[in-house]
């Protein structure tokens, strides 16, 4: 392992923990985790193995090079590509076994013609736009998408799905918006139904519907950031899920700092009085997003520290005052922490939780336990 002074430290027993709560919350219907943006942070690879052992039935992806990816490092899993792709990876879909999601009918000629070559059928989804109003086709038709697929030879409808705009609301008008959505797809299945036209899977449930609409399991459930340890409601973890991810690094130098000298680019902190700072090896490239320059904490030793000066890009200042902190103490960025957790971070910089661990970057080393 490379001796690196900042790491993602993912813990696998609380990520197995985590889907095991999942699933009790959910019963018999199958489980799709999501992996995209590099398993929001935490590795795609590693996670993707992990979500299997788990017991998990399907994983998603964003991208076709993101499925590839994992079917090159072992994973033989059904594999979701959630969002379009262009012509030209249509033979990859098909090549590497991926599952598309269709919106339309432009690449189903293409599909069926490598399918044919392979001599293997295709199965895809048809999406189902029941008001996020991003992709796939409406409720009225779906019922044409499903015959004109059906009429190729190779190609075959596994599901159908949707996807909501606003789950984890406790709005009124939200909530009363995702139980039309829930409708909409339900009527939209029916109709294929009433045509004779079966699929195995019907899938709406995103993190938030997974925790708060039941009625929007139908078979099968799709998450992503609930087995990552986090409710898309801060206020309503209603499984006592963990997170997973503990970003940290060392402290890289200390040194004294004099009553009215500024601190990292823009000259944006004055000091105040004479004091001391620490140098964190750790900046904006690696996931601690600018936004918490001047405002920001970190904890050591069991206290908070604020983030004084811009966050740079590789690295970010702190003020220690006359603390005992020394050369390569641990200083945890965010974690299982009451104050420091994506929940908290994102709120200090009107953010989601999403962003704050889908930020952590490449360079970061993960480290799983």
């Amino acid at each position: 392992m490379p001796l690196q002074t900042t790491i993602a430290e993912i813990n696998l027993s609380v990520f197995n923990d985590n889907i095991k709560k999942i699933k009790s919350c959910v019963g018999n219907a199958k489980t799709v985790f999501v992996v995209k943006a590099n398993a929001y942070g935490h590795g795609s690879i590693a996670m993707s193995h992990a979500a299997i052992k788990s017991g998990i039935d399907c994983l998603a992806v964003a991208t076709v090079s993101e499925a590839v990816l994992l079917r090159e490092n072992g994973i033989v899993a059904p594999i979701l590509i959630l969002f379009e792709h262009s012509i030209a990876e249509a033979e990859l879909v098909v090549y590497y076994r991926l599952t598309p999601i269709l919106t339309g009918t432009n690449y189903l000629e293409r599909y069926n013609e490598c399918s044919k070559r392979y001599n293997r059928k295709m199965s895809l989804y048809i999406k189902v736009d029941t008001g996020l109003s991003r992709m796939g086709v409406k409720p009225s038709g779906v019922l044409e998408l499903a015959k004109k697929v059906l009429s190729y030879d190779f190609l075959e409808i596994e599901g159908i799905s949707t996807h909501f705009a606003s789950s984890d609301s406790d709005d009124e008008y939200a909530v009363e918006f995702t139980n039309s959505q829930i409708t909409k797809l339900k009527e939209a299945h029916n109709i294929l139904l009433e045509n004779n036209i079966e699929v195995k899977n019907v899938q709406a449930a995103n993190s938030g519907a997974t925790l708060y609409y039941k009625d929007s399991h139908f078979n099968m459930v799709r998450f992503g950031l609930l087995a990552y340890g986090y409710a898309p409601n801060k206020l309503k973890n209603n499984i006592e899920l963990k997170p997973i991810m503990s970003l940290k690094t060392k402290v890289l130098i200390t040194k004294s700092v004099k009553k009215g000298e500024t601190v990292s680019y823009g000259m944006t902190h004055k000091v105040e009085n004479d004091t001391n700072i620490a140098v964190l090896p750790i900046g904006y490239s690696d996931g601690l997003s600018r936004l918490f320059s001047n405002k920001g904490q970190v904890k050591i030793k069991g206290k908070y520290y604020p983030i004084i000066g811009r966050v740079c890009m590789d690295q970010t200042i702190i003020e220690i005052g006359n603390d005992n902190i020394n050369l390569e103490d641990e200083v945890l960025i965010f974690g299982d922490d009451d104050k420091l957790n994506a929940h908290t971070l994102a709120e200090s910089v009107s953010s989601i939780p999403y962003e704050i661990l889908s930020r952590v970057g490449e360079r970061v080393y993960k480290v799983y336990i």
